[in-house]
């Protein structure tokens, strides 16, 4: 696994298919769509065909080390049979999915990133979070 020190996340709306094969690794936990919306982006796609999933975010995110090594994976974020609630400033807790746990990992940095750093007031628009690449070590200054 990369120890890096940097993580960028990038709202990957083409590549929806990335997505097959994985599964349930976590949850993010007391968010809103809104802080979704305003931190990735609209969803990739709303809505199944089944019904079982109404939004879905596939966020890639590339780590790197001191050395330029940069290491892609993804995660999903979902809700899963109505857990969505219908006001969309009431928070509730996410699915995240992925294949590996390191993907659940990255999504709790970008939930971190949402929720100790002002980063939301230094862009405008949407995909606030997608806009730039996180400095990890400071962010664990921000926490620690």
């Amino acid at each position: 696994m990369l120890v890096a020190n940097s993580i960028k996340f990038i709202n990957a709306s083409d590549d929806i298919y990335q997505a097959v094969g994985s599964s349930l690794k976590g949850y993010l936990k007391n968010i809103t769509t809104n802080q979704l919306i305003e931190a990735f982006g609209e969803p990739n796609y709303e809505g199944t065909a089944d019904g079982k999933v109404s939004m879905e975010w596939l966020i890639l995110t590339e780590r790197e080390d001191d050395d330029g090594n940069i290491e892609s994976s993804f995660f999903t974020l979902y809700d899963w049979k109505g857990s969505r609630p219908n006001n969309s400033n009431d928070e509730w807790d996410i699915n995240v999915g992925g294949k590996s746990q390191q993907d659940y990992f990255n999504a709790l940095d970008a939930l971190d990133i949402i929720n100790k750093t002002d980063f939301l007031y230094a862009y405008e628009g949407e995909a606030k979070i997608c806009q730039d690449k996180h400095d990890l070590n400071l962010l664990s200054e921000v926490i620690g």
